[in-house]
């Protein structure tokens, strides 16, 4: 008799996908847009660099049916885009390759447990002439439809389509623009409070939001504390500049009061300062925020 064995992993994407924690509720209903945004900053930042992320556009156009129930998003950004590398990443289930970012190579995967499938469509610079690529993310295969060709355009960047959304979680995206906003506003924070990020524009049937602007009218300027260090037989000068924001746009779903401390483009820590004297969880609705 003639056996056969094969030895190694074998994936099961399907299973994978089903064992995933998403229930549809509020909360759950943006993780696929905050995934898509994110990877829109990683690609600006590999094209132009973490000190440049001011030259990158991220632009999020909201779906509404007829009705004007929301459905899903479009993200649009000027990063990398697609190339070689980045779509063996994304074929592989548990990339490694933002490991050294915090990327665990999951991600991708909640787009599957929201929507029956992703259209993405791409550009790239391949080092000698620009490529087009588009396909469609599913289950049953994450490049289905694959096609590339040369690109009438030379700018790099990628466009993502989560819609239609399954209704099951449709039914609980937020139906304000300003709402969504604001989610966006507390989920990137660390690129807000320290002004070093691309321009991100929500886009809506009759609405246009600068997410900077948003933000800016929120915030309250505090003031600026100069102070030097020294080290190594030098010294450097420094610059800290503290703001305010509301609680509305907390990164945390109690909107607890918090000290952030950032610097070069993040949030290195942040400091619930609920326990701190005179202040407790019915504060009045500010949370300190600093920059240095």
């Amino acid at each position: 008799m003639d056996v056969r064995i094969q030895t190694g992993w074998d994936n099961d994407p399907a299973g994978r996908i089903r064992n995933l924690s998403l229930a549809p509720n509020a909360k759950n209903s943006l993780f696929p847009l905050f995934e898509a945004v994110m990877n829109s900053i990683h690609a600006v930042e590999d094209r132009f660099g973490k000190d440049n992320l001011s030259k990158g556009e991220v632009t999020i156009e909201l779906h509404r049916t007829e009705s004007g129930e929301m459905e899903g998003f479009t993200i649009s950004d000027n990063g990398i885009g697609f190339n070689e590398s980045n779509l063996e990443s994304f074929r592989r289930m548990d990339s490694r390759a933002k490991e050294k970012i915090g990327g665990k190579g999951v991600g991708r995967l909640v787009w599957l447990k929201v929507l029956d499938e992703v259209r993405i469509q791409s550009v790239y610079d391949d080092g000698s002439i620009g490529r087009s690529i588009s396909f469609d993310f599913k289950v049953s295969n994450p490049t289905d439809n694959l096609t590339l060709a040369p690109a009438d355009q030379s700018t790099p960047g990628s466009i993502i389509q989560l819609t239609p959304y399954k209704r099951d979680y449709a039914l609980h995206i937020p139906k304000k623009a300003s709402t969504i906003t604001n989610r966006l506003l507390a989920h990137f924070i660390s690129y807000f409070i320290n002004i070093s990020h691309p321009k991100i524009t929500v886009c809506d049937v009759d609405a246009e939001i600068d997410l900077f602007e948003a933000f800016s009218e929120s915030v309250e300027r505090d003031a600026d504390y100069r102070f030097t260090l020294s080290a190594s037989g030098g010294s450097e000068d420094f610059v800290c500049h503290c703001f305010l924001l509301p609680k509305a746009i907390s990164d945390d779903e109690r909107s607890t009061n918090a000290l952030y401390l950032g610097a070069n483009g993040r949030a290195v820590k942040r400091f619930d300062m609920d326990g701190v004297i005179g202040l407790n969880p019915h504060s009045p609705s500010r949370s300190l925020i600093s920059l240095s």
